[in-house]
């Protein structure tokens, strides 16, 4: 859910610094030559670039871990990441280099928030409306419990049990919490690295609610 929200606010600083770029350059008004337009686009365009950094880097390895085996989602969200990189480097030679290109960054800035758009859609915004739409379920990890959402469980369980057995064996028993959490953790560390502890929880959190048994 934080990843969600932290994609969620990334996507926002973009469209802002498209909104001042636009401004900057379309309107007549006073007001948009302001200097203070100008920084804004730079802060916002700034901090959308080293949010974009930070993501490719922290998914990097989960996706080299995962790539044979990702479901349609993540794998568009991965490429169309990837296709950010030549896109922005394309708009920074314009700046550096090639000004007179210079009409064209509107069009490309507005490509880019576009690309971010459909990154954002096939994940975070994916796994927010899963959580929005509810409902949710606690469970108990390291003596702590936690909130997580019954859908997405439930998908992440067809996503990735699928890949090493029939998708019916889950449905065949009903469980406790903590024998539920054991099956998990004994699945996972088969393959580690295909779930994450967020992820189990989640899975857990759905095999409770819908194959829990008198505790």
């Amino acid at each position: 859910m934080a990843y969600s929200i932290l994609s969620l606010l990334w996507l926002l600083c973009g469209f802002a610094a498209v909104v001042a770029m636009l401004l900057r350059l379309g309107s007549r008004a006073a007001w948009a030559k302001s200097p203070m337009i100008l920084w804004a686009h730079r802060i916002l365009g700034g901090s959308f670039v080293i949010g974009y950094i930070i993501f490719l880097i922290c998914m990097i390895g989960l996706y080299q871990v995962n790539a044979p085996r990702l479901p349609l989602p993540l794998a568009l969200h991965a490429y169309l990441g990837v296709l950010l990189l030549p896109i922005l480097l394309l708009k920074e030679l314009i700046v550096r280099f090639f000004k007179r290109y210079f009409t064209a960054l509107p069009y490309v800035g507005m490509v880019i928030f576009c690309v971010a758009f459909l990154v954002v859609a096939f994940t975070g915004g994916h796994y927010t409306v899963l959580w929005l739409k509810g409902p949710t379920a606690k469970v108990t990890r390291d003596g702590k419990r936690h909130k997580v959402s019954v859908a997405l469980g439930r998908e992440i369980l067809h996503n990735k049990c699928a890949q090493c057995h029939e998708l019916k064996l889950p449905y065949l028993y009903h469980r406790t919490e903590d024998e539920w959490r054991n099956t998990v953790t004994r699945m996972s560390r088969k393959d580690p690295g295909l779930v994450s502890p967020k992820q189990a929880d989640a899975m857990v959190g759905y095999l409770k609610k819908e194959l829990g048994a008198a505790e």
